[in-house]
């Protein structure tokens, strides 16, 4: 059977358009699938909405939807009330973590689902959420990534403690939590850094560069662009600490915390949405309970004082990208897709 991939790919980079793309590739070598052009933006709109117009009324073709959680649920219900016989032959990857949220809210949504051959979401959570509303069609694909060859020696050699944060630099991300828990650091002994990279969001630039200048153990690094294999990890391998003490509430699986994980970095993390499934708290990382800056700063203190313990958490956060690793998961995929 021949699949159409519904979804948006690179460019722009982001967390769903990274997965589409890991994904379509490896499919691309077992089965028959072609991206749709309904999000090719080169082409003119009314092409597109053609497109996509033909793709749904189709009938002997399989869809693969990678789309946002919105997105999805309007698909859904155009699907099933103009050809529900697509959806017996298409699976779902549920983009971010609020997904299960929405549908328990929607009891005719959760009837629809149940036509899809196989929805996948990203945690044992939220799975066990939608099978409490009798969606059973789940199983779990997280955010994966390929694996890597990079050196797995972990260092302890350092005195100073190096942090660093990767995502967008916004308050909704909990960079000010970094910026206040700095500053209690700072009254404290003990040698450290944090570097910052990312896209600034447009309306906190002017009070990242306030803040950012007052503190000499801060140092934004910009935006990291990989044009090379592993260049990423090599990156991260350089550091000893990842911080993510988010707050947005639409947080899925961070591909960042996966990342981390693969390059052998224990992660600071909030606890909201499923962050605390991804990292176990003393084991992979710290888990925040109420985000504050004060318990972010003992967070920090605690790993500083105890080497021996970061390296520890170095190794089981490494062993945990396991995981996390597409391979693990692509044969029962491309198994379903064949039946």
């Amino acid at each position: 059977m021949k699949y159409i991939y519904l979804g948006a790919f690179p460019p722009p980079y982001g967390g769903v358009t990274i997965k589409n793309k890991l994904l379509f590739n490896k499919l691309f070598d077992y089965i028959e699938v072609e991206q749709s052009k309904f999000y090719d933006k080169n082409n003119n709109l009314l092409l597109r909405i053609i497109s996509l117009f033909t793709t749904i009324i189709k009938k002997k073709h399989g869809l693969i939807i990678g789309i946002s959680k919105n997105s999805l649920k309007k698909l859904t219900f155009v699907l099933f009330f103009m050809n529900k016989k697509i959806m017996n032959n298409s699976i779902v990857l549920v983009m971010g973590g609020t997904f299960p949220q929405m549908v328990i809210k929607d009891k005719r949504l959760q009837r629809l689902l149940q036509e899809y051959k196989r929805i996948y979401v990203e945690t044992d959570g939220m799975q066990k959420a939608l099978s409490s509303v009798g969606v059973n069609n789940v199983s779990v694909f997280p955010n994966c990534r390929e694996r890597a060859d990079i050196n797995a020696e972990m260092q302890k050699d350092n005195q100073q403690l190096r942090c660093l944060f990767f995502s967008l630099i916004s308050e909704d991300k909990g960079a000010d939590n970094i910026f206040a828990a700095a500053a209690i650091l700072n009254q404290k002994d003990i040698d450290y850094s944090i570097d910052f990279y990312g896209h600034i969001a447009p309306k906190y630039i002017q009070k990242f560069e306030s803040s950012i200048t007052r503190n000499v153990n801060l140092h934004y690094c910009g935006v990291f662009k990989s044009t090379k294999k592993n260049e990423l990890y090599n990156k991260l391998q350089q550091y000893d600490l990842l911080l993510f003490p988010t707050k947005w509430k639409n947080e899925g699986v961070p591909g960042v915390l996966v990342e981390s994980k693969i390059a052998g970095i224990p992660a600071i993390v909030s606890d909201i949405n499923f962050n605390s499934e991804i990292i176990k708290d003393e084991k992979t990382g710290l888990v925040l309970k109420k985000n504050t800056p004060e318990e972010l700063a003992y967070a920090i203190e605690r790993v500083y004082f105890n080497r021996d313990w970061l390296i520890e958490l170095k190794h089981n956060a490494k062993d945990s990208s396991e995981e996390y690793l597409i391979e693990n998961y692509i044969e029962d995929i491309i198994r379903l897709l064949k039946e």
